[in-house]
C-alpha cells in the first residue's frame, strides 16, 4: 500500500480543487458529455474494484477445493501480463454487475447497484493508500475540512453558485411537449460518484395544463423519486483516519501480547 505524507496531502487538496471547479466550469459551459465519460470512468473503476475485492476470497475458494496448483494457475493476456484463475473468475460477476448498472442507470432500483460498486471503490482506495502518521491526518483533515467549506458555502461569492452542489447535481431532466396537454421528460446523465438513498416519498407531479410522465429505463410513471447523496470523498478521507486508528489499535495488541508472552 502507497503510504500518504504530508506533502502528498496538500497535492491531494490541489488535485481535488482542480478537479471540481474544472468540472464546474465544463458543466456551466454546456460540456454535459463530461457526465457521460464519467459514467464511463465509474463503470470500469467499479468493476475493477469489485474484482480486486472478490480475488483473495475466490483464490481461498479455489485452493480449499482444488489445491494450490488450480488457485495459482495462470492465463497470459499478452502485452497484459498473466492473471491467474481466481482473478478470471472474480471479473466475470464484476463486469456482469456492472454492465447491469450502466444499461439500467435510471432505473429506480440501479441506486443499489451505484452503491455498491461505490463502496467497492472506497475499500480498494483505502486498502491502497494509507496515512503515515497522526500529523498526516491531521493535516489532510484540516484540509478538507476548509475545502468543503470554501466549495459547499463560499464559493457561491465567486461563481454565484455552489460549486460542489452544482456538480453534485447536475444533469438535469429534459422535457418536451407531446401534445394534448402532456409533457414527457427524459432524465439525462447524473453524477455517479455518489452515494445515493432513495427517501422513499413518491408523489405525482402535474402542471396547469396536464400531466407530466418519466420516461427511460426503469422509470415509472407518473412518479418522482428523491435521493439523499454523499459523495465518496466524504467516505474515503475519513475512512483513511479510521484505518489508521485501527492500525495502530493493532500493534498495542501486537505489543501487550508479546509483553504477556515475554512474562516468566
Amino acid at each position: 500500500a502507497e503510504t500518504m505524507t504530508a506533502s502528498m496531502a496538500v497535492c491531494f487538496l490541489g488535485f481535488s480543487c482542480v478537479i471540481l471547479i474544472g468540472l464546474y466550469v465544463l458543466l456551466q459551459a454546456g460540456y454535459h458529455v463530461i457526465l457521460l465519460v464519467l459514467v464511463l470512468v465509474f463503470v470500469l473503476a467499479g468493476a475493477n474494484s469489485l474484482t480486486l475485492l472478490l480475488h483473495a476470497p475466490l483464490r481461498a475458494l479455489v485452493q480449499s477445493r482444488f489445491g494450490a496448483h488450480a488457485a495459482h494457475a495462470t492465463l497470459s493476456l499478452g502485452f497484459c501480463g498473466s492473471v491467474d484463475l481466481p482473478f478470471m473468475i472474480a471479473v466475470v460477476p464484476a463486469l456482469a454487475l456492472a454492465s447491469v448498472w450502466f444499461a439500467f442507470r435510471r432505473a429506480t432500483w440501479a441506486w443499489l447497484l451505484q452503491d455498491l460498486f461505490g463502496l467497492c471503490v472506497c475499500l480498494v482506495f483505502l486498502r491502497t493508500l494509507r496515512l503515515s502518521s497522526l500529523r498526516v491526518a491531521s493535516i489532510l483533515l484540516s484540509l478538507m475540512f476548509f475545502y468543503d467549506i470554501f466549495m459547499v458555502f463560499l464559493s457561491p461569492f465567486l461563481f454565484h453558485r455552489s460549486v460542489m452542489m452544482s456538480v453534485a447535481t447536475a444533469g438535469d431532466a429534459t422535457a418536451t411537449d407531446a401534445g394534448a396537454g402532456v409533457c414527457l421528460r427524459f432524465k439525462g446523465e447524473r453524477m455517479p460518484m455518489l452515494f445515493v438513498i432513495p427517501r422513499f416519498s413518491f408523489s405525482a407531479s402535474s402542471t396547469s395544463e396536464g400531466r407530466v410522465h418519466d420516461y427511460g429505463p426503469g422509470a415509472v410513471e407518473d412518479e418522482t423519486q428523491e435521493f439523499a447523496m454523499l459523495g465518496l470523498g466524504d467516505v474515503v478521507v475519513p475512512g483513511l483516519l479510521l484505518t489508521l486508528a485501527a492500525r495502530a489499535d493493532i500493534v498495542r495488541r501486537v505489543a501487550r501480547a508479546s509483553r504477556f508472552r515475554a512474562k516468566p
